[in-house]
Parts: structure tokens; C-alpha cells; sequence
């Protein structure tokens, strides 16, 4: 896996938790990466087979396989399944594990399966940050400097890769 991949160690969820769709599950039903849902309700594995009525999911051998795989690694307990509404997606979605690969020169070298949600409540300050606007920006105002140990560095890093001494 490439350094930073999203793997998640599993952990208790909130109460109705809001939750980060990392994964396209279904695009033209509007199931694309980034979507925010909230989980209703988490149910058994052997009633999450077939509830997402319209569609089916891209590569539904894969799916077929990653379940597997999911059903295997969590032991005699079958895991339970995150249904999770979509605003307007029309229903409520169960949300099945995903397989992620990794191959080179045609054959898979590494893989691991996942359930492609991220707990979002943490991430409304990550969505607006881009959204800021500085208005008369003061470049003198000591509220609105660099610290400076950030600032040396950024200078040694651009001095070694110019190969210059400081």
C-alpha cells in the first residue's frame, strides 16, 4: 500500500455517526467519494445481502470476494454491516466491505479489505479551510506571521535541495 493510504483500526462508532464515503460505490446513483451519509443502524451480514435495491455495486465479483475475505478475518462472529442514508440518495444504503489491490506487472502484490467509510465528524473544519478569505491582510501584524522555526525550515529545506550551504 502507498504511504498514507486510508487504513482505519477498528474502533467503536458514535451513536448515529456522520461518515465519509471514500470509495465510488455506485456514481450514477450519486455513491461517489466524498459523499457525507449518517449511519442509521448496523445490520447482520446475512440481511445485508441484496437490500440496495436498484443497483448493484461495480464489480460485483470483487465485492463477492472482499466479503469473503471480510467474513473470514473477523472471526466466528459475522461482522455487522453499516446501513447508511445518503441525503439524497432515496434510501438508506448498505454499505459493503470493499477490496483495494495493488498490482504490478499484472499481478496483484498486495491487497486489504475495508469498509469504505470514514468517521467525518472531525473533518468540517478540513472541508471550509479552503473557504477562508483574508481581508486586508496587515503583513506586519504579529497575529498573522510564520513561526519562524517553520520558516528556518523551510529555507534549509529549498538551501539542500539547491544544494547550497546556509
Amino acid at each position: 500500500m502507498k504511504p498514507g493510504a486510508l487504513l482505519i483500526r477498528p474502533h467503536r462508532a458514535p451513536k448515529s455517526p456522520q461518515v465519509l464515503l471514500i470509495h465510488n460505490i455506485s456514481v450514477p446513483h450519486g455513491l461517489a467519494n466524498g459523499r457525507l451519509g449518517v449511519v442509521e443502524k448496523f445490520i447482520q451480514c446475512s440481511q445485508a445481502m441484496g437490500l440496495n435495491p436498484g443497483w448493484q455495486p461495480t464489480g460485483t465479483a470483487l465485492v463477492s470476494l472482499a466479503l469473503d475475505t471480510w467474513l473470514n478475518a473477523n472471526g466466528p462472529e459475522p461482522p455487522l454491516m453499516p446501513v447508511v442514508r445518503f441525503p439524497g440518495a432515496g434510501h438508506a444504503v448498505v454499505v459493503m466491505p470493499h477490496l483495494w489491490t495493488i498490482a504490478r506487472e499484472g499481478r496483484v502484490t498486495c491487497w486489504r479489505v475495508q469498509i469504505p467509510l470514514l468517521l467525518a465528524f472531525a473533518m468540517t473544519v478540513h472541508n471550509f479551510q479552503d473557504k477562508l478569505r483574508i481581508v486586508g491582510y496587515d503583513p506586519s501584524n504579529p497575529a498573522l506571521m510564520a513561526d519562524p522555526r517553520v520558516v528556518e525550515f523551510y529555507k534549509r529545506l529549498r538551501a539542500e535541495r539547491e544544494g547550497e550551504d546556509i
